[in-house]
């Protein structure tokens, strides 16, 4: 058990990063995948492409020569689709890039590669729904303005394909045929619609994921209530007893120090001062404990008493931090009292693998009474054997 988060807001922060980063995991997870459906969605395209110029060259279905038909549809996409998934994957595996640049790499990757194959292969207009496919994969990732740019991308490379890149000057234009200007209409408008579906959907999905970051963020701060003083705003006896029972519950048992501390004469200032200017000083005590202690954890364990648990000390190093302490705590000034001098005293104990909780409490109880016998003084458990 390492010591607990002193400042919610600091817990916050760092709950979002770890959400953050896990999310991250995710999506570098599905990248890897992304790219993997590329990689497949080259190698059976250039499969198909195979067959059909085995089909066309045979039947001598296009008028183009062999050497210019094979370079056209063969070679030139094989190898732009080829270059593009190397491209693809250095960019994907750059660490130098951010996260949400190497997502952006495989996005416009795939969709360039969905060009290159529309393009070569755009006799038929059905054949530009290939983009619809990018658009669908960055539904994954949650990220609405990728999914934006990657739908707004693939129209516009789909509306150049079929205007301004003649690969296959023998097919009919959408103003010589009807039935393809009809096509290519419904065809963009699907693109339209897919674009603006995943985006709305994505949005909604990150807001969800931010609703479900905040609502583990107050889950915790409800739980951390349970374990908050009210009065001092240092950890209450629950929290004392559940990190107690976490180190005794260890595989490996860790030494540490429990120390128990109590204000002198505190009864006194009470009945002469009233019960607001000893809630004064509790909390001037435990301000002086939290910011003076770097090391234990401070826990406010009932009344005037208060528990602080040294796990990376020996008992000779928590005895000298508690006789700073002491030194402090004498400095404590009440503003409507400025005559009101606060002492302490403390008993330490040392846990040992033959120790239980409750044992290792009543030792550093027992001393801290010997300690008040005399007000103002630190004991250890070793000085009463």
């Amino acid at each position: 058990m390492g010591k607990r988060e002193e400042n919610k807001n600091q817990f916050a922060t760092t709950r979002i990063v770890e959400l953050e980063k896990e999310y991250e995991r995710i999506n570098a997870e599905w990248l890897g995948f992304h790219y993997k459906i590329a990689v497949a969605f080259v190698l059976a395209a250039i499969c198909i492409e195979i067959i059909v110029s085995i089909i066309v060259l045979k039947q001598q279905l296009s008028t183009a020569t062999t050497t210019m038909y094979v370079l056209k549809y063969l070679i030139i996409p094989m190898i732009s689709n080829i270059l593009l998934l190397i491209t693809g994957n250095i960019l994907r595996k750059n660490q130098k890039l951010s996260h949400m640049q190497r997502l952006y790499s495989v996005s416009i990757m795939f969709v360039l590669i969905s060009f290159v194959i529309t393009t070569i292969h755009n006799i038929s207009s059905p054949v530009y729904t290939l983009y619809i496919l990018p658009i669908v994969i960055t539904g994954i990732y949650a990220v609405p303005r990728l999914t934006m740019r990657t739908g707004i991308l693939s129209i516009f490379l789909f509306l150049s394909a079929e205007f301004l890149i003649p690969w296959n000057p023998s097919q009919n234009t959408i103003f010589e045929s009807p039935l393809r200007l009809l096509g290519i209409v419904l065809i963009f408008a699907l693109l339209v619609m897919f674009t603006l579906i995943f985006t709305i959907g994505m949005y909604y999905l990150e807001k969800k994921n931010i609703a479900s970051i905040n609502l583990e963020l107050e889950r915790y701060e409800l739980e951390q209530q349970l374990y908050i003083d009210e009065l001092t705003g240092i950890f209450n006896r629950l929290a004392f007893n559940t990190d107690l029972t976490r180190l005794n519950e260890q595989l490996v048992p860790s030494r540490y120090v429990l120390t128990i501390a109590d204000i002198d004469h505190f009864k006194k200032i009470n009945d002469h001062y009233g019960h607001y200017i000893g809630d004064e000083c509790l909390k001037s005590f435990a301000t002086v404990l939290n910011q003076y202690s770097h090391e234990p954890v401070v826990y406010r364990f009932g009344g005037d008493e208060f528990c602080l648990l040294f796990q990376e000390n020996t008992l000779q190093e928590a005895y000298e931090i508690c006789l700073e302490l002491q030194k402090q705590i004498q400095k404590i000034t009440i503003p409507e009292h400025p005559e009101l001098t606060i002492t302490a005293s403390f008993g330490l104990a040392e846990s040992t693998s033959t120790k239980g909780m409750s044992d290792l409490f009543l030792q550093a109880d027992s001393v801290l009474y010997k300690a008040k016998q005399e007000r103002n003084k630190v004991v250890l458990f070793e000085e009463m054997s």
